[in-house]
Protein backbone atom coordinates (compact mmCIF):
# COMPACT_ATOMS: atom_id res chain seq x y z
CA UNK A 1 0.00 0.00 0.00
CA UNK A 2 1.62 3.59 -1.10
CA UNK A 3 1.20 6.75 1.35
CA UNK A 4 -1.79 7.86 -1.08
CA UNK A 5 -3.58 5.08 -0.67
CA UNK A 6 -2.99 4.53 2.95
CA UNK A 7 -4.01 8.55 3.63
CA UNK A 8 -7.36 7.51 1.52
CA UNK A 9 -8.06 4.44 4.16
CA UNK A 10 -7.30 6.43 7.16
CA UNK A 11 -9.37 9.16 6.11
CA UNK A 12 -12.58 7.13 5.47
CA UNK A 13 -11.95 5.26 8.73
CA UNK A 14 -11.98 8.64 10.41
CA UNK A 15 -14.83 9.84 8.35
CA UNK A 16 -17.13 6.20 9.13
CA UNK A 17 -15.83 6.98 13.30
CA UNK A 18 -16.87 10.75 13.00
CA UNK A 19 -16.08 11.18 16.33
CA UNK A 20 -12.99 13.42 16.43
CA UNK A 21 -14.96 15.44 13.68
CA UNK A 22 -12.77 18.65 13.99
CA UNK A 23 -10.61 19.53 11.55
CA UNK A 24 -11.91 16.84 9.49
CA UNK A 25 -13.00 18.72 6.30
CA UNK A 26 -9.45 20.41 6.31
CA UNK A 27 -7.75 17.04 6.02
CA UNK A 28 -10.36 16.22 3.12
CA UNK A 29 -9.46 19.07 1.26
CA UNK A 30 -5.63 18.58 1.52
CA UNK A 31 -6.18 14.57 0.13
CA UNK A 32 -8.21 17.11 -2.73
CA UNK A 33 -5.48 19.10 -3.67
CA UNK A 34 -5.42 17.47 -7.07
CA UNK A 35 -8.89 18.99 -7.90
CA UNK A 36 -7.25 22.56 -6.97
CA UNK A 37 -7.06 23.66 -10.80
CA UNK A 38 -10.74 22.69 -11.03
CA UNK A 39 -13.24 24.01 -7.87
CA UNK A 40 -12.34 26.12 -5.07
CA UNK A 41 -11.43 24.08 -2.09
CA UNK A 42 -11.89 26.52 0.55
CA UNK A 43 -15.57 27.06 -0.56
CA UNK A 44 -17.07 24.63 1.94
CA UNK A 45 -14.67 24.88 4.81
CA UNK A 46 -17.78 24.90 7.76
CA UNK A 47 -14.54 27.21 9.55
CA UNK A 48 -13.29 29.93 7.15
CA UNK A 49 -9.96 31.21 7.59
CA UNK A 50 -11.31 34.61 6.11
CA UNK A 51 -14.68 35.82 5.92
CA UNK A 52 -16.95 36.04 3.02
CA UNK A 53 -17.72 38.81 0.82
CA UNK A 54 -20.32 40.67 -1.09
CA UNK A 55 -19.40 39.78 -4.68
CA UNK A 56 -18.88 35.99 -5.78
CA UNK A 57 -15.96 34.56 -7.23
CA UNK A 58 -15.72 33.66 -10.79
CA UNK A 59 -16.55 29.45 -10.96
CA UNK A 60 -13.44 27.47 -12.46
CA UNK A 61 -13.71 25.59 -15.97
CA UNK A 62 -14.76 22.49 -14.63
CA UNK A 63 -11.63 19.77 -16.78
CA UNK A 64 -11.72 17.97 -20.13
CA UNK A 65 -11.92 14.08 -20.47
CA UNK A 66 -8.11 14.06 -21.11
CA UNK A 67 -6.77 16.53 -18.25
CA UNK A 68 -8.84 14.89 -15.53
CA UNK A 69 -8.35 11.20 -16.48
CA UNK A 70 -5.08 10.36 -14.67
CA UNK A 71 -6.90 12.16 -11.78
CA UNK A 72 -9.81 9.74 -11.88
CA UNK A 73 -8.26 6.87 -12.05
CA UNK A 74 -7.13 7.42 -8.26
CA UNK A 75 -9.72 9.00 -6.68
CA UNK A 76 -12.84 7.16 -8.58
CA UNK A 77 -12.61 4.31 -5.85
CA UNK A 78 -12.22 6.74 -2.79
CA UNK A 79 -15.03 9.02 -3.74
CA UNK A 80 -17.32 6.17 -4.04
CA UNK A 81 -16.55 4.44 -0.91
CA UNK A 82 -17.08 8.59 0.59
CA UNK A 83 -20.42 8.93 -1.40
CA UNK A 84 -22.14 5.70 0.30
CA UNK A 85 -20.75 7.03 3.93
CA UNK A 86 -22.20 9.98 3.71
CA UNK A 87 -25.38 9.81 3.49
CA UNK A 88 -26.05 7.61 6.25
CA UNK A 89 -23.67 9.31 8.51
CA UNK A 90 -25.85 12.78 8.13
CA UNK A 91 -29.28 10.88 9.15
CA UNK A 92 -30.87 12.98 11.28
CA UNK A 93 -31.10 11.58 14.98
CA UNK A 94 -34.35 12.06 17.22
CA UNK A 95 -34.59 15.52 18.98
CA UNK A 96 -34.61 14.03 22.25
CA UNK A 97 -30.86 13.64 22.55
CA UNK A 98 -29.31 14.00 26.28
CA UNK A 99 -28.63 18.18 27.13
CA UNK A 100 -25.54 19.17 25.36
CA UNK A 101 -25.63 16.24 22.93
CA UNK A 102 -27.69 18.67 20.54
CA UNK A 103 -24.63 21.29 19.86
CA UNK A 104 -22.08 18.80 19.47
CA UNK A 105 -24.32 17.10 16.62
CA UNK A 106 -24.95 20.12 14.55
CA UNK A 107 -21.19 20.75 14.58
CA UNK A 108 -20.66 17.80 13.32
CA UNK A 109 -23.78 17.78 10.95
CA UNK A 110 -21.72 20.68 9.93
CA UNK A 111 -18.44 19.45 9.15
CA UNK A 112 -19.76 16.17 7.27
CA UNK A 113 -22.30 18.52 5.47
CA UNK A 114 -19.38 20.77 4.41
CA UNK A 115 -17.51 17.67 3.46
CA UNK A 116 -19.91 16.42 1.28
CA UNK A 117 -20.44 19.38 -0.81
CA UNK A 118 -16.51 19.13 -1.32
CA UNK A 119 -17.01 15.56 -2.32
CA UNK A 120 -20.07 16.27 -4.76
CA UNK A 121 -18.12 18.71 -6.62
CA UNK A 122 -14.32 16.62 -6.69
CA UNK A 123 -17.37 13.73 -8.42
CA UNK A 124 -18.51 16.06 -10.68
CA UNK A 125 -14.83 16.95 -12.29
CA UNK A 126 -13.93 13.54 -12.87
CA UNK A 127 -17.80 13.00 -14.71
CA UNK A 128 -16.24 12.54 -18.23
CA UNK A 129 -14.01 9.92 -17.83
CA UNK A 130 -17.32 7.66 -15.93
CA UNK A 131 -19.41 5.31 -18.27
CA UNK A 132 -23.46 5.45 -17.57
CA UNK A 133 -25.67 8.44 -18.09
CA UNK A 134 -24.39 11.96 -17.80
CA UNK A 135 -26.06 12.16 -14.64
CA UNK A 136 -25.29 9.55 -12.50
CA UNK A 137 -23.36 12.42 -10.13
CA UNK A 138 -26.21 14.58 -9.75
CA UNK A 139 -28.45 11.54 -8.31
CA UNK A 140 -25.87 11.89 -5.75
CA UNK A 141 -25.77 15.46 -5.16
CA UNK A 142 -30.01 14.74 -4.95
CA UNK A 143 -29.16 12.79 -1.66
CA UNK A 144 -26.91 15.83 -0.46
CA UNK A 145 -29.70 18.27 -0.85
CA UNK A 146 -32.33 15.65 0.87
CA UNK A 147 -29.46 15.86 3.94
CA UNK A 148 -29.01 19.95 4.29
CA UNK A 149 -32.99 19.97 4.37
CA UNK A 150 -33.38 17.43 7.37
CA UNK A 151 -30.33 19.66 9.03
CA UNK A 152 -32.56 22.66 8.37
CA UNK A 153 -29.83 24.63 6.18
CA UNK A 154 -32.14 25.60 3.83
CA UNK A 155 -30.26 28.56 1.88
CA UNK A 156 -27.63 26.07 1.34
CA UNK A 157 -30.41 23.34 0.30
CA UNK A 158 -31.39 26.49 -2.51
CA UNK A 159 -28.12 27.46 -3.65
CA UNK A 160 -27.50 23.31 -4.31
CA UNK A 161 -30.64 22.49 -5.82
CA UNK A 162 -30.64 25.55 -8.59
CA UNK A 163 -26.66 24.70 -8.94
CA UNK A 164 -27.67 20.78 -9.42
CA UNK A 165 -30.21 21.87 -12.19
CA UNK A 166 -28.14 24.13 -13.97
CA UNK A 167 -25.78 21.88 -14.15
CA UNK A 168 -27.93 18.94 -15.26
CA UNK A 169 -29.36 21.11 -17.97
CA UNK A 170 -25.57 21.35 -19.56
CA UNK A 171 -25.26 17.60 -18.76
CA UNK A 172 -28.62 16.94 -20.72
CA UNK A 173 -29.30 19.52 -23.42
CA UNK A 174 -26.35 20.74 -25.62
CA UNK A 175 -26.38 23.44 -26.84
CA UNK A 176 -28.47 24.81 -24.15
CA UNK A 177 -31.40 27.03 -25.79
CA UNK A 178 -30.96 30.62 -25.51
CA UNK A 179 -34.25 31.96 -24.50
CA UNK A 180 -35.48 35.52 -23.01
CA UNK A 181 -36.49 34.12 -19.53
CA UNK A 182 -34.62 33.22 -16.31
CA UNK A 183 -37.29 31.02 -14.95
CA UNK A 184 -36.64 27.51 -17.16
CA UNK A 185 -34.84 25.38 -14.64
CA UNK A 186 -35.93 21.91 -15.95
CA UNK A 187 -36.21 20.61 -19.07
CA UNK A 188 -38.56 18.74 -20.86
CA UNK A 189 -37.97 14.76 -21.39
CA UNK A 190 -38.90 15.30 -25.26
CA UNK A 191 -35.79 17.48 -25.26
CA UNK A 192 -33.28 15.75 -23.35
CA UNK A 193 -33.04 12.21 -25.76
CA UNK A 194 -32.82 7.85 -23.82
CA UNK A 195 -32.69 10.53 -20.76
CA UNK A 196 -36.50 11.08 -20.85
CA UNK A 197 -37.56 7.90 -20.47
CA UNK A 198 -35.12 7.54 -17.16
CA UNK A 199 -37.15 6.92 -13.86
CA UNK A 200 -34.63 7.17 -12.09
CA UNK A 201 -34.20 10.99 -13.33
CA UNK A 202 -37.65 11.77 -13.12
CA UNK A 203 -37.72 10.87 -9.16
CA UNK A 204 -34.59 12.98 -8.87
CA UNK A 205 -36.17 16.04 -10.79
CA UNK A 206 -39.48 15.84 -8.77
CA UNK A 207 -37.34 15.53 -5.18
CA UNK A 208 -35.84 18.50 -6.13
CA UNK A 209 -38.68 20.45 -6.65
CA UNK A 210 -40.38 18.61 -3.40
CA UNK A 211 -37.00 19.94 -1.38
CA UNK A 212 -36.99 23.87 -2.60
CA UNK A 213 -41.04 23.90 -1.77
CA UNK A 214 -40.42 22.27 1.76
CA UNK A 215 -37.18 24.61 2.05
CA UNK A 216 -39.65 27.89 1.66
CA UNK A 217 -42.63 27.12 3.88
CA UNK A 218 -40.06 25.64 6.72
CA UNK A 219 -37.60 28.52 6.43
CA UNK A 220 -41.09 30.93 6.20
CA UNK A 221 -39.23 32.77 3.97
CA UNK A 222 -41.04 36.63 3.04
CA UNK A 223 -39.03 36.15 -0.45
CA UNK A 224 -41.61 36.34 -3.19
CA UNK A 225 -39.57 35.43 -6.16
CA UNK A 226 -38.60 32.33 -4.24
CA UNK A 227 -42.45 31.26 -4.61
CA UNK A 228 -42.78 32.21 -8.24
CA UNK A 229 -39.93 30.04 -8.96
CA UNK A 230 -41.03 27.18 -7.05
CA UNK A 231 -44.56 28.02 -9.22
CA UNK A 232 -42.42 27.70 -12.46
CA UNK A 233 -40.91 24.52 -10.91
CA UNK A 234 -44.09 22.71 -10.64
CA UNK A 235 -44.88 23.48 -13.82
CA UNK A 236 -41.87 22.55 -15.70
CA UNK A 237 -41.57 19.53 -13.43
CA UNK A 238 -45.29 18.16 -14.78
CA UNK A 239 -43.78 16.10 -17.77
CA UNK A 240 -41.54 13.81 -15.59
CA UNK A 241 -45.00 13.39 -13.79
CA UNK A 242 -47.54 12.42 -16.38
CA UNK A 243 -44.99 11.92 -19.83
CA UNK A 244 -44.63 14.31 -22.33
CA UNK A 245 -47.29 12.61 -24.33
CA UNK A 246 -50.30 11.97 -21.42
CA UNK A 247 -49.73 15.97 -20.34
CA UNK A 248 -52.80 17.28 -22.19
CA UNK A 249 -54.47 13.98 -20.99
CA UNK A 250 -53.98 15.19 -17.50
CA UNK A 251 -54.69 18.64 -18.05
CA UNK A 252 -58.13 17.16 -18.92
CA UNK A 253 -58.72 15.98 -15.61
CA UNK A 254 -58.34 19.28 -13.82
CA UNK A 255 -60.86 21.10 -16.52
CA UNK A 256 -63.48 18.40 -16.30
CA UNK A 257 -63.24 16.44 -13.18
CA UNK A 258 -64.25 16.76 -9.92
CA UNK A 259 -63.33 14.74 -7.09
CA UNK A 260 -66.62 13.87 -6.11
CA UNK A 261 -66.88 11.60 -9.49
CA UNK A 262 -66.62 7.97 -9.38
CA UNK A 263 -64.67 7.89 -12.58
CA UNK A 264 -61.66 10.27 -11.44
CA UNK A 265 -60.13 7.39 -10.27
CA UNK A 266 -59.88 5.39 -13.75
CA UNK A 267 -58.54 8.69 -15.20
CA UNK A 268 -55.11 8.87 -12.66
CA UNK A 269 -55.01 5.44 -13.75
CA UNK A 270 -54.63 5.54 -17.06
CA UNK A 271 -52.16 8.94 -16.04
CA UNK A 272 -50.37 6.74 -13.67
CA UNK A 273 -49.85 3.94 -16.19
CA UNK A 274 -48.02 6.40 -18.83
CA UNK A 275 -46.01 8.08 -16.00
CA UNK A 276 -42.45 7.70 -16.55
CA UNK A 277 -41.87 7.00 -12.97
CA UNK A 278 -43.24 3.91 -11.45
CA UNK A 279 -46.49 4.18 -10.32
CA UNK A 280 -46.40 4.12 -6.89
CA UNK A 281 -43.38 6.10 -6.94
CA UNK A 282 -45.25 8.88 -9.26
CA UNK A 283 -48.15 8.45 -6.47
CA UNK A 284 -45.56 8.68 -3.60
CA UNK A 285 -43.85 12.00 -4.98
CA UNK A 286 -46.83 13.84 -6.01
CA UNK A 287 -48.72 13.14 -3.17
CA UNK A 288 -45.83 14.64 -1.14
CA UNK A 289 -45.46 17.72 -3.70
CA UNK A 290 -49.24 18.67 -3.28
CA UNK A 291 -48.43 18.69 1.19
CA UNK A 292 -45.49 20.61 0.79
CA UNK A 293 -47.52 23.06 -1.90
CA UNK A 294 -50.67 23.10 0.98
CA UNK A 295 -48.26 24.00 3.39
CA UNK A 296 -46.26 26.75 1.28
CA UNK A 297 -50.22 27.84 0.23
CA UNK A 298 -51.31 27.97 3.85
CA UNK A 299 -48.48 30.14 5.41
CA UNK A 300 -48.88 32.85 2.04
CA UNK A 301 -52.40 33.24 2.72
CA UNK A 302 -52.06 33.20 6.29
CA UNK A 303 -49.41 36.29 5.71
CA UNK A 304 -51.34 37.58 2.98
CA UNK A 305 -50.84 41.26 4.12
CA UNK A 306 -46.61 40.49 3.27
CA UNK A 307 -47.09 39.19 0.06
CA UNK A 308 -48.48 40.97 -3.53
CA UNK A 309 -52.01 39.43 -3.88
CA UNK A 310 -51.51 37.77 -7.27
CA UNK A 311 -48.84 35.62 -5.59
CA UNK A 312 -51.53 34.13 -2.81
CA UNK A 313 -54.10 33.76 -5.68
CA UNK A 314 -51.56 32.25 -8.14
CA UNK A 315 -50.01 30.04 -5.42
CA UNK A 316 -53.45 28.76 -3.95
CA UNK A 317 -54.58 28.03 -7.49
CA UNK A 318 -51.75 25.69 -8.71
CA UNK A 319 -51.93 24.28 -5.49
CA UNK A 320 -56.17 23.42 -5.58
CA UNK A 321 -55.53 22.30 -9.05
CA UNK A 322 -52.39 20.11 -8.34
CA UNK A 323 -54.66 18.31 -5.58
CA UNK A 324 -56.94 17.77 -8.05
CA UNK A 325 -55.55 15.57 -10.09
CA UNK A 326 -53.68 13.61 -7.14
CA UNK A 327 -54.63 10.56 -5.33
CA UNK A 328 -55.53 12.55 -2.60
CA UNK A 329 -58.17 14.42 -4.65
CA UNK A 330 -60.80 13.07 -2.45
CA UNK A 331 -59.64 15.48 0.36
CA UNK A 332 -60.09 18.48 -1.79
CA UNK A 333 -63.09 19.68 -0.48
CA UNK A 334 -61.41 20.05 3.29
CA UNK A 335 -58.03 21.43 1.54
CA UNK A 336 -59.81 24.20 -0.47
CA UNK A 337 -61.85 25.31 2.71
CA UNK A 338 -58.28 25.24 4.54
CA UNK A 339 -56.61 27.40 2.59
CA UNK A 340 -59.55 29.40 1.52
CA UNK A 341 -60.40 30.68 5.08
CA UNK A 342 -57.59 32.52 5.70
CA UNK A 343 -57.49 34.47 2.01
CA UNK A 344 -58.64 37.85 1.57
CA UNK A 345 -61.85 37.63 0.03
CA UNK A 346 -60.71 39.05 -3.46
CA UNK A 347 -58.43 36.03 -3.69
CA UNK A 348 -61.46 33.76 -2.85
CA UNK A 349 -63.71 35.03 -5.15
CA UNK A 350 -61.14 34.76 -7.58
CA UNK A 351 -60.00 31.27 -6.86
CA UNK A 352 -63.90 30.01 -6.38
CA UNK A 353 -64.56 31.36 -10.03
CA UNK A 354 -61.44 30.34 -12.31
CA UNK A 355 -62.08 26.64 -10.25
CA UNK A 356 -65.92 27.00 -10.26
CA UNK A 357 -66.83 26.08 -6.69
CA UNK A 358 -69.94 26.45 -5.27
CA UNK A 359 -69.66 29.01 -2.44
CA UNK A 360 -72.27 27.12 0.25
CA UNK A 361 -72.87 30.28 2.69
CA UNK A 362 -75.77 28.76 3.80
CA UNK A 363 -74.01 25.90 5.45
CA UNK A 364 -71.57 26.55 8.74
CA UNK A 365 -68.95 24.71 10.06
CA UNK A 366 -68.83 24.39 14.05
CA UNK A 367 -65.56 26.52 13.83
CA UNK A 368 -67.41 29.22 11.89
CA UNK A 369 -66.07 28.97 8.44
CA UNK A 370 -68.42 28.24 5.52
CA UNK A 371 -68.37 24.60 3.45
CA UNK A 372 -66.89 24.57 0.13
CA UNK A 373 -68.22 21.74 -2.71
CA UNK A 374 -66.81 21.63 -6.24
CA UNK A 375 -70.07 22.59 -8.66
Amino acid sequence: MNSGDADAAALLASLEASQDFGGLYLRFSSFFEPFENFIFLADYNPRPLKKKTGWKKKPKKLPTKENIRPISKHFYPFLCKALKLLPNLLKRNPSNVADGEGEMQEERAAELLSIYGLTIRCFLCIAPCLTGPPYSVHLQWGQLVHRLENWARYNNANEEDFALLESLRTALVTPLPHLNTSMLFISGPSVVGSAGADSHLARLLSEVVIVLTCCAFKSQTRDVDAFERILALTEQVQPWFWSVYMLPFSKLVIKYCSPSRDYNFIFLCVLMFFSIMEPDAMTKHHTILVDALYRCAVFLAKESKLFDGDIVYSFCLKMLRECIKSPSADLFPVVCQNVLCFCCKDAIFRIVETLNLYFDIGYINIDGTPSLFCD
